[in-house]
């Protein structure tokens, strides 16, 4: 986390027990995120940093490395399952999306 937070995010946590890490970022600028350029953002950086931090870590921690990252977009519609597998549902209960039962 120390090391996003040092490449500009503006916040970073681990989740849970591990392994995910989430850094939140939204450019050096400021602003929305949907219109800055390329050269304002700041999610490269931040992950390339953590990348860094990662590799950096002693030969005990091996399983920790060759991790993903993965850079998205924040969304107008909020959290939202978009599949389930197994199906959430059945006869007794129905759990439902924007697009419908899952």
């Amino acid at each position: 986390c120390r090391a996003a937070l040092e490449a500009g995010a503006h916040g970073a946590f681990l989740s849970g027990a591990g392994p995910t890490i989430l850094a939140i970022c939204s450019g050096a600028t400021g602003g929305d995120v949907f219109t800055q350029s390329q050269e304002e953002r700041q999610e490269n950086s931040v992950a390339n940093a953590m990348r860094r931090a990662v590799d950096s870590l002693s030969t005990k921690h091996e399983q920790w490395k060759g991790g993903k990252f993965y850079i998205c977009s924040p969304c107008y519609q909020g959290c939202h399952v978009i599949v389930a597998d197994p199906p959430m549902s059945d006869s007794m209960a129905t759990f439902g999306t924007l697009d419908g039962n899952l």
